[in-house]
């Protein structure tokens, strides 16, 4: 019975107070969120540790599922896996996102282009 109890606690109390002393050190007005779903312990160790996590104090998680299924606001990138079920750019070209606010659809491939455009133009001014 004794490490039943342990083992469903342990885990759950080292990622929650780990989180609640990065609350503590980071302050309020800062934003923290939980982005450990590919070096999670066990199968259900990233679900597990994004609802920890959330618990002890983070505002979000990059983990979707552990977002739809807890409540915890997602934030973050998008999954490298989403990426690589692409085989090339002419099948990710009729790919859209709705806005935040839902106004409009936005063709990911060309917003994702004119950001690495963005990002190699200020990379190049700062040498």
């Amino acid at each position: 019975m004794e490490s039943t109890f342990l083992n469903l606690v342990n885990y759950a109390t080292l990622v929650a107070t780990n989180a609640s002393r990065f609350r503590k050190v980071a302050g309020e007005n800062i934003q923290l969120f939980e982005f450990g779903l590919r070096r999670a312990q066990g199968p259900n160790g990233g679900l597990t540790a994004s609802k920890y996590c959330y618990i002890g104090g983070f505002d979000g998680t990059s983990n979707v599922l552990a977002g739809k299924l807890f409540g915890i606001p997602v934030k973050g990138t998008q999954a490298h896996s989403f990426v690589c079920s692409f085989s090339s750019t002419e099948d990710f070209k009729a790919k859209k996102l709705m806005c935040k606010d839902g106004s409009k659809e936005v063709d990911l491939l060309s917003l994702s282009l004119n950001k690495r455009q963005w990002i190699m133009k200020e990379v190049a001014s700062n040498y």
